[in-house]
């Protein structure tokens, strides 16, 4: 669950299939190995936590209300349940949302699913080349936070993406629109998953 890159998203009209994207990849990984049937991806283009969230959840004032179609109530509730939920919510209104919000919400999602005996992960976020240098810098603050918080529980989807100093997209990872990756940046991501061994 989470926002277009778990989606896969690769412009309108899309330049590349949605199977480039690193939940597919990952789909197709764990299916060829005989260790999964099914992935549900429950993902909206500009999606951020409060999205997410319950759906009896009541967001503060300003803030995006809980989404029944794609909300970790509706991941909890999939028939057959999921094994594992990766909440993958990467840089949407992180500029202006507290890092305190967001782990709020990243918690309660958590929460939530290990409460059905759920495994869940929490992806870090992703570089964003359309953040001014402070909120690029402030993702950067919020990967380690995340990393802390959620410690093995937690998916690096920001090192091997992020470019030196300025804190941008490597130019071979990007889609070029500032926000998004191309399918090899995705690579890298279903790469990380796979490293974690979540099943």
């Amino acid at each position: 669950m989470g926002s277009s890159s778990a989606l896969g998203y690769f412009g309108n009209p899309p330049q590349f299939p949605k199977d480039s994207g690193w939940a597919y990849k990952l789909k197709d990984h764990f299916k060829n190995l005989g260790i999964i049937d099914t992935l549900y991806n429950i993902a909206v283009p500009g999606g951020d936590p409060y999205v997410g969230m319950p759906s009896s959840y009541v967001p503060p004032v300003g803030r995006d209300k809980p989404d029944a179609r794609f909300n970790i109530t509706k991941a909890i509730n999939f028939v057959p349940r999921p094994d594992v939920i990766i909440v993958n919510f990467p840089s949407n209104h992180y500029d202006w949302l507290t890092p305190a919000e967001i782990i709020h919400c990243l918690k309660v999602i958590k929460d939530s699913a290990v409460a059905n005996n759920i495994k869940c992960y929490i992806t870090t976020p992703q570089p964003r080349d359309s953040f001014s240098p402070v909120e690029r810098q402030k993702l950067k603050d919020l990967k380690l936070l995340i990393e802390s918080t959620f410690s093995e529980w937690s998916l690096d989807f920001w090192t091997d993406l992020v470019l030196g100093s300025n804190l941008k997209i490597k130019p071979e990872y990007a889609f070029g629109d500032g926000v998004h990756l191309n399918p090899a940046g995705h690579t890298v991501l279903v790469n990380k998953v796979i490293q974690k061994n979540i099943f």
